[in-house]
């Protein structure tokens, strides 16, 4: 990699874990250091959501109503719930670095996998 492009993505790198969701992402994560079992609700909500996103073949109207009456119980504890907005900017932000780099690109990259 040459220099500049180091020196640019370390700048991209800095700019990233000063910005305000980065931030706000990690006092949250803080936060549910003290509270591992809530912890362990929310990985396991991302886990069963992930998994439901790569699966074919199930009943999505019934996989996703179990979904969202788990979302909503974990929406109705505080600190879940901001640490779920938190990551929903964080993730955001990333996409639209991400979207940022690629539009600037000239090189086929398919839309889906």
């Amino acid at each position: 990699m040459s220099d500049e492009v180091t020196r640019q993505t370390e700048a991209l790198a800095s700019a990233i874990v000063n910005s305000e969701e980065y931030q706000t992402l990690q006092k949250y994560e803080e936060q549910l250091k003290e509270k591992p079992d809530l912890r362990r609700k929310i990985d396991h909500f991302r886990d069963k959501t992930y998994r439901f996103q790569q699966q074919e073949g199930i009943d999505p109207y019934e996989e996703v109503d179990k979904l969202d009456q788990e979302f909503v119980q974990l929406r109705s504890d505080t600190l879940a719930n901001a640490y779920l907005e938190a990551e929903l900017a964080f993730c955001r932000m990333m996409q639209n670095i991400q979207e940022a780099l690629v539009k600037n690109l000239d090189i086929a990259i398919p839309d889906e996998v």
